[in-house]
């Protein structure tokens, strides 16, 4: 018997110590669970996409910001990761709140993640959307054809959720090479060809300056491009030796997001003349600073490998969405639970899940671009602070039981505690900025907790088909720990 089938016999196993079966096909090795979540994360996104928000707001502050802000994400990163170690179950913030301190709270956790990352996925559709009217030279695309081709994209992202994980994997494993070939070439470009005199020291950027509320704003969008490590997580049951892959995956991703996101960044502010010309230009403040700086041939090749890393990003947005759902759906926490928690025989997804994730973002999209002004500010803040509230009330919930990590890969126990509660005061913090950054952001998240309330308390609580699992006590504990380690 071969040692994979061995690792897949113990996994099952463990699973079956929280409850559940296997029903989803578990073949993900430590590099395809890495780049599930480093996709999500997706340097080239977040930075293309925020760009021009950051000029408006504060300039070229983010390149000095950013590195700074990604130490904070480090952290949140870091103490779910322990988490994540010790429940390798799917649903993430989910089942681990549940777990660490009672189903209501968790319930309402994994509400508020699947409403930050459904923003999330429709900022990246929307921005793909702009990005690709943009290099085909269209300036006035109506409402209709921005939905048409955001529905196109949400499509394709069902269909290949739809055939199975070994499409996504594929295409999760190509955003690696992609991020790394496509920074490091862009990156040298722009060194080599910009001449750029701009001092973007901390100093200089931020320190000297007055415009404290861009400054916020802009610290805002530098957490937005270091968020969605959580992705290895959600996808627990489908990672072989999940209790070290896992922790490992969210890890590796925030660090190599981490360089090569401040390399991309560094680069273009290097490149970057007057930043007044940005907004005259009516296109994409990246591709308004590539193509300045290395003409329209080149600059259309690196275009599309933007695109493409965008267009990976949205596609596990979606499968990290769905994995939230089936976790939610197989407890009988969801409407038609019955419905969506079932399993495909053949392609070992669950169908109804994939269908409904699509569904949700692709009717949220019809009202996000009927607003009349930009909706990524908007989609911005409820994306960070669902993310954010879902990362807090976790991370709080683990100071109820002292965790019994395992000495093998965490032997800095102290060191954990005082990670966990920097990283709640930094997500505090973040939602703090986001009610100044846009309160209609708050409002959006609010009424829909409100609305998602009345349902929880009025009709699944009194359910007796929830069957979500209660806290452990410390006994389980003991047990999760011994489990692991044999």
């Amino acid at each position: 018997m071969s040692k994979v089938t061995l690792q897949k016999e113990k996994d099952q196993e463990d699973l079956r110590k929280f409850g559940y079966i296997q029903e989803l096909n578990r073949s993900m090795n430590l590099f395809t669970n890495f780049a599930i979540a480093f996709s999500l994360i997706s340097p080239l996104t977040g930075i293309s996409v925020l760009y021009d928000y950051g000029i408006q707001y504060s300039g070229l502050a983010g390149v000095p910001l950013l590195p700074i802000v990604g130490i904070f994400q480090f952290l949140v990163a870091f103490s779910l990761s322990e988490i994540a170690a010790i429940y390798p179950v799917a649903g993430g913030v989910y089942k681990w709140t549940t777990i660490l301190s009672n189903k209501t709270l968790g319930w309402f956790s994994g509400m508020a993640a699947i409403i930050g990352w459904s923003a999330c996925g429709i900022g990246v559709a929307y921005g793909l959307t702009q990005f690709l009217l943009s290099l085909f030279h269209i300036r006035f695309a109506s409402d209709l054809m921005i939905l048409t081709i955001m529905g196109v994209l949400l499509f394709s992202y069902s269909i290949m959720n739809l055939c199975g994980m070994q499409l996504v994997k594929w295409f999760c494993h190509a955003s690696v090479m992609i991020h790394i070939v496509g920074i490091l070439l862009i990156a040298s470009l722009l060194f080599i060809f910009g001449q750029s005199t701009t001092d973007l020291s901390l100093e200089s950027q931020v320190l000297s300056m007055d415009n404290w509320p861009g400054l916020l704003s802009t610290v805002l969008l530098c957490h937005w491009v270091f968020t969605g490590f959580d992705a290895s997580a959600n996808v627990s049951e489908e990672s072989l030796n999940p209790s070290s892959s896992v922790p490992l995956g969210i890890m590796l991703s925030v660090v190599i997001s981490y360089v090569l996101g401040n390399l991309f960044l560094l680069s273009l502010g290097y490149a970057t003349g007057d930043v007044s010309q940005i907004a005259a230009s009516h296109q994409p403040g990246i591709f308004y600073v590539i193509s300045q700086v290395l003409g329209p041939i080149v600059s259309k090749y690196l275009f599309l490998i933007i695109l493409v890393a965008m267009f990976i990003c949205g596609l596990a947005k979606q499968t990290l969405i769905v994995r939230m759902i089936y976790a939610l759906s197989r407890d009988n926490a969801l409407p038609k639970a019955n419905v969506l928690k079932v399993v495909s025989p053949t392609y070992e997804v669950p169908t109804y899940s994939v269908i409904v994730a699509g569904a949700i973002i692709l009717f949220a999209s019809i009202f996000t671009v009927m607003l009349p002004s930009d909706p990524l500010p908007l989609l911005i803040a409820v994306s960070a602070l669902g993310i954010c509230l879902s990362h807090a009330i976790t991370i709080a919930s683990s100071f109820k039981h002292l965790i019994r990590y395992d000495r093998r890969q965490f032997r800095h126990k102290p060191l954990s505690i005082v990670a966990r509660a920097i990283a709640i005061l930094w997500l505090s913090v973040i939602c703090i900025i986001v009610g100044f950054f846009n309160i209609w952001g708050v409002l959006v998240v609010t009424a829909l907790l409100g609305v998602l309330s009345i349902y929880y308390f009025v009709v699944l609580k009194n359910d007796p088909g929830y069957e979500s699992n209660i806290a452990l006590s410390e006994e389980d504990l003991i047990r999760i720990e011994k489990l692991r380690r044999n």
